[in-house]
Formats: C-alpha cells, sequence, structure tokens
C-alpha cells in the first residue's frame, strides 16, 4: 500500500500541481447476517478495495477514483484527476481561497475489538440469532420477527504532498431484533435495542 500511495502522489506531484493527496481503502468488508421466522433470510459477505486521487491547483480540484489495485491504475488515476483540476480551472472565476493548516505526518487509530467480529463462525452467529428470533414469538399475536447481524471492516491508507502520513483500521459491529405483531386490524411493531438493525459500536 506503501508503495502505491507513493506512485499515485508521486504522479501528480509531477504534473505541477499545488497539492495532491491519495487515500487507499483496502480491505472494506461488509457482512450482514439475518433470521425471519426461523429462517437465515441474509447472507451478505462483500469485499471492495478502492484508491483515490485528490489534486488542487491555483484555480479548482481535481478528483478520480479506481476499484483496481495496481501501479498502472494508479498512475493513470492520477493523471485524471489532474486533468479534471485543469479543466475545470479554465471556468473558475477567481482562485481558490485554502486554510494552511499543519498536517498530521504519522497519524495511527485502530479500533479496540475484544472479539474479531470477522473472526466468529458463520454457525455460531447464525445460531446466536435463530434463537433470538425465536424468543420474539412469546405470543400468537406476534406474526413475524427477525434478529440480524452486522459489521464493516476498513483499512485506510492516506498521504499527501505536504507530509500527511495516516494509517486506520476500523471495525463497527452490532446486531438487533424487530417483532410484528398483530391483533383485529391493530398492528405493532417494536425493535430492540434501536431501530435500523439495532445498535452498533466500535467494540467487536
Amino acid at each position: 500500500m506503501e508503495e502505491l500511495l507513493r506512485t499515485a502522489l508521486g504522479v501528480a506531484e509531477a504534473g505541477g500541481v499545488r497539492y495532491a493527496d491519495v487515500r487507499i481503502d483496502s480491505p472494506q468488508r461488509y457482512v450482514h447476517l439475518a433470521v425471519r421466522d426461523g429462517t437465515a433470510s441474509a447472507l451478505t459477505d462483500a469485499r471492495q478495495d478502492g484508491l483515490g486521487v485528490r489534486v488542487r491547483t491555483d484555480r479548482a480540484w481535481g478528483f478520480a477514483a479506481t476499484s483496481e489495485l495496481s501501479a498502472a491504475a494508479a498512475r493513470s488515476t492520477a493523471r485524471l484527476a489532474v486533468r479534471l483540476a485543469r479543466a475545470a480551472g479554465r471556468s473558475a472565476p477567481e482562485r481558490l481561497r485554502v486554510t494552511e493548516d499543519p498536517s498530521t505526518t504519522d497519524g495511527r487509530y485502530a479500533s479496540v475489538v475484544r472479539r474479531d467480529p470477522f473472526g466468529v463462525p458463520r454457525e455460531e452467529i447464525l445460531a446466536l440469532l435463530t434463537d433470538s428470533e425465536a424468543r420474539l414469538h412469546s405470543g400468537p399475536e406476534v406474526k413475524s420477527g427477525v434478529a440480524s447481524f452486522q459489521a464493516w471492516d476498513e483499512s485506510k491508507w492516506f498521504a499527501s504532498s505536504d507530509g500527511a502520513s495516516i494509517r486506520s483500521h476500523i471495525v463497527h459491529v452490532g446486531a438487533g431484533v424487530s417483532a410484528t405483531a398483530v391483533r383485529g386490524s391493530n398492528v405493532q411493531r417494536r425493535s430492540a435495542p434501536s431501530s435500523f438493525g439495532g445498535d452498533f459500536a466500535q467494540s467487536g
């Protein structure tokens, strides 16, 4: 990743811009498991990667991105960002006004997790979801129940022409349940611990 950052940054700086930065997101993983009425209803396990280059001339910004993490893609993405900035600058009414802020030369951050959610066997998670969803059916009025689990994992790399260097590894994980009850014409839905799939935190 360091080599890709240097490659893209070097090409951007060679284009004569005032400022350039490069960010890489790899891997970005997402897992979503859910059980609805005793049956698995969501089994998603996805991964994606990306590299973005942002540059600034005296008059405009340019940005380009790619999902291919290779030296050739890094160089072509940086060249495209420079071209876009120069094209935008031709119609800019005035020079850009920017503030000069100090850069973080060695920034590092990682989520502290008690247990990596991506290392937990899928069977163990599905067993917990199945048990939780079954407990929702506490009476005949409960017609439907859902228990779900979601986790995100992002490793990010950032470098800029003014010396910034930042690395981060962020993990989000959470779960929740919801039940729908019907009595006559009255339909009620309740969720726990909150709506929208549950509560999420960087805690494993």
